[in-house]
């Protein structure tokens, strides 16, 4: 009867010490920052919050390749270091170096830095037994601004969903597109960062929750142009498995430079910073001898109207002899003929940032510009100085039907 009452009690207090102390190591562990092990090291990340509420582990300032600066500059992008012990993934790596052409009231300001090829990973379980997609984002910017930081490309929407999204900086401007066409500066350098952290997403993504068999690329304007580059060249064959290019392909106009344009650039490049253009060898020496600060903070020079040209150095054709070369082709040459699937479209503002930038600053004085140099302007502005066989007779042809032949 009554007796036992006690001993039932006493048995108990084990289970209630258990359940206590299990939920002590669950409290404990929910405070533990999420860690991964990979060959280069161990990897100590944050935790965020998604949208809808998931807490997903996210390890940020990844370094994908070796630091590009020193005697890496306008190299190829060289394996990354390993660290001993850990190595605190919680803060992200720097932007590129970049100016912002694109953005009248900053065009002075140079932000980021040379060392800057780190990469994002956000993913929902760190487990290697389940293998969910990976999402792989390439930012656009004209191939001279952006990055893959969180705060434009985070996690807070997509993460909702069983994905592991990969976010990438990669080198801009004159230091990830300059061209001499020849082996001394074939070009392409930032679509060769892109390669090299696909090559590290493939090598290291299953530690992460990810599955290496089904990696989608995406990007959007020079990041979806980027995209249809990865699908076109050989190089990034067996790296991804379906492609989505938004607001930007390896067609648009101002996607890729033919070599005239690039010797032109290259040669604007040169008189600004003081360089000699002739032999490629002692051009890019000068360059070397640089601070980046110095050869990207001349961009702002190359603008002839309001925000044009939109896009300066930009993906080239390299010669064949280069080796690692990864176009070789004007991409208009090349089959678009693919055996991965690619989602193709554009976004809703597409023309905002023209438009935005015509209704800013010294409007009165860029329309009396345009009306002065309507003959050179408009074919840049509009893209078809490079594309048109005849581009005046395409812009006696806009003048006519848009304002009656008028001046």
């Amino acid at each position: 009867g009554t007796r036992d009452q006690p001993v039932l009690v006493h048995s108990q207090l084990p289970l209630v010490m258990y359940l206590v102390l299990a939920l002590l190591v669950c409290v404990a562990s929910a405070d533990l920052p999420p860690r991964v092990t990979i060959p280069q090291g161990t990897l100590v990340g944050t935790t965020l919050t998604t949208r809808g509420g998931r807490e997903v582990a996210a390890f940020l300032g990844v370094p994908y390749a070796a630091s590009p600066t020193g005697p890496l500059r306008f190299k190829n992008p060289q394996p990354p270091l390993s660290w001993d012990g850990e190595r605190d993934a919680s803060k992200e790596g720097s932007d590129c170096i970049q100016q912002f052409v694109l953005i009248e009231k900053f065009r002075d300001t140079v932000v980021g830095d040379e060392d800057c090829l780190y990469l994002n990973i956000f993913t929902p379980k760190v487990t290697d037994k389940v293998k969910l997609p990976v999402m792989f984002f390439i930012h656009g910017g004209g191939y001279g601004g952006g990055s893959g930081s969180k705060i434009n490309y985070g996690p807070d929407l997509l993460l909702d969903r069983d994905v592991v999204l990969i976010t990438v900086n990669y080198r801009l401007g004159p230091l990830g597109f300059l061209s001499t066409g020849d082996s001394v500066l074939p070009g392409n350098l930032g679509l060769k960062d892109q390669l090299a952290a696909l090559k590290w997403v493939h090598h290291n993504i299953e530690n992460f929750g990810g599955n290496m068999k089904s990696v989608t690329i995406f990007g959007e304007s020079a990041g979806g142009a980027s995209v249809h580059f990865h699908v076109l060249s050989p190089k990034s064959k067996g790296l991804f498995h379906a492609a989505i290019s938004q607001s930007g392909s390896a067609l648009c106009p101002w996607a890729f430079s033919n070599p005239a344009r690039h010797k032109q650039l290259a040669g604007k490049l040169a008189q600004l910073v003081g360089c000699p253009l002739q032999p490629s060898h002692d051009f890019r020496q000068c360059l070397m001898d640089l601070p980046a600060k110095k050869i990207v903070g001349v961009q702002k020079d190359f603008i002839i109207w309001d925000i044009d040209p939109v896009v300066l150095f930009s993906p080239a054709e390299e010669p064949e002899e280069v080796k690692d070369a990864f176009l070789t082709k004007n991409p208009w040459t090349l089959s678009t003929r693919s055996d991965i699937p690619w989602m193709v479209g554009f976004n809703s503002e597409d023309g905002a940032i023209k438009v935005a930038s015509l209704t800013r600053g010294d409007v009165e004085g860029k329309f009396k510009q345009l009306n002065d140099d309507f003959y050179s302007i408009l074919p840049m502005s509009l893209l078809y100085q490079h594309t048109a066989q005849n581009p005046d007779k395409v812009t006696d042809a806009i003048k006519m039907f848009y304002f009656d032949g008028a001046d």
